[in-house]
């Protein structure tokens, strides 16, 4: 009778991170399973693995989902980031925002070269306004509607507003504090 294998191989601990990480394993995830960066390399030249972009790999064989062109985006900013504005909106069918690239805040600075669909903005914000949904940090609904104060049209994040409190997005509290902003600029903008 064959003995059972005791270890799993590189890419099968690869994969079964890709699995949870909408089909994503970097260069951190490969050296905090003790992997080494070289086999990365290695499983992207037989086809195993795809890069797409500065010490992030795709793993081909886990299926796409709808998150994640977000899950990348936030990736390949690197740690710390998270989605921000429009992109919030967007992720969750919010405000009707279809945005042409993805904005990603991060409280570093972004040196590395992103594909022109990701913008990366240097941005320190509390922790009581990010969050992580399904995996992906974000800010949180209601500051995403307060960023797009100023690009969204109003009438579409009053929408929002109660769109993403019937999905359990934003509290009622949260709700009423965000009318009660539009009203007090809307107040000041007309006279």
């Amino acid at each position: 009778m064959p003995q059972a294998r005791s270890r799993r191989s590189y890419r099968e601990v690869l994969h079964e991170i890709a699995l949870g990480e909408y089909g994503l394993v970097s260069t951190r995830d490969a050296a905090d399973e003790g992997i080494p960066i070289v086999e990365l390399r290695k499983l992207a030249a037989r086809g195993a693995l795809e890069r797409v972009g500065y010490g992030v790999y795709r793993d081909p064989t886990v299926p796409p989902s709808d998150l994640d062109q977000y899950a990348l985006a936030v990736r390949l900013v690197g740690d710390d980031a998270y989605l921000m504005g429009e992109s919030v909106l967007a992720r969750h069918n919010l405000a009707l925002v279809n945005p042409s690239r993805i904005t990603v805040g991060t409280p570093h600075r972004v040196s590395k070269t992103l594909p022109p669909v990701v913008h990366a903005i240097r941005r320190n914000l509390p922790d009581g306004v990010l969050t992580v949904e399904d995996g992906i940090a974000q800010t949180t609904v209601a500051q995403a509607i307060i960023d797009c104060m100023d690009t969204v049209m109003s009438d579409r994040l009053r929408d929002a507003i109660g769109a993403a409190g019937r999905a359990g997005l934003l509290t009622r509290l949260e709700q009423g504090a965000l009318r009660a902003r539009f009203a007090r600029r809307d107040a000041k903008m007309h006279g």
